[in-house]
């Protein structure tokens, strides 16, 4: 018997589902000015989700990989600052420039969204400066934003279907 949909779970991951709709809209927003639409919005969801890879509670960290990063990296630490996300940039600029826009892009929206939560981020990590928000991730304001960014991405892709 095939899985039945259980809101609670849906729920409880919800910043998984915010961050990949964000990301949507963000590629969506840019497909009209980039050369490679399916390949920068390829990678700009990736990189709405990839920040998450040092907690192996998260959808993207349930591997042996992400264990071994959470063990040198507290979660919202390191990988989700600035700093990390420049550094990435330009070693992406160096040797892959296609990936690197679009991989800021979709970082930035991941950080973002992370800073409007209460736990927030050291954004400009190594210092203990953190900005915080009152979002909580999985209540229903995050549920709000999340269907915002859903109802934006299904108008956003009607627009691009449809050439208006």
């Amino acid at each position: 018997m095939g899985k039945v949909f259980n809101l609670n779970s849906f729920l409880y991951s919800m910043q998984f589902w915010t961050h990949l709709s964000a990301g949507i809209f963000a590629a969506l927003v840019l497909f009209s000015f980039v050369h490679n639409p399916f390949l920068f919005g390829l990678i700009v969801v990736v990189s709405s989700l990839l920040p998450d890879i040092d907690s192996p509670t998260s959808k993207l960290g349930r591997n042996n990989f992400s264990k071994t990063l959470a063990a040198f990296f507290k979660h919202r630490g390191v990988i989700h600052s600035v700093f990390f996300m420049l550094l990435v940039y330009f070693f992406l600029l160096m040797f892959w420039h296609f990936a690197a826009l679009p991989f800021l892009v979709g970082y930035s929206v991941h950080l973002l969204l992370d800073l409007l939560t209460p736990r927030g981020l050291r954004l400009f990590w190594p210092f203990k400066f953190r900005i915080k928000g009152f979002v909580r991730s999985g209540g229903l304001l995050e549920v709000f934003v999340f269907v915002i960014f859903l109802i934006l991405d299904c108008a956003l892709i009607s627009i691009h279907l449809l050439g208006l």
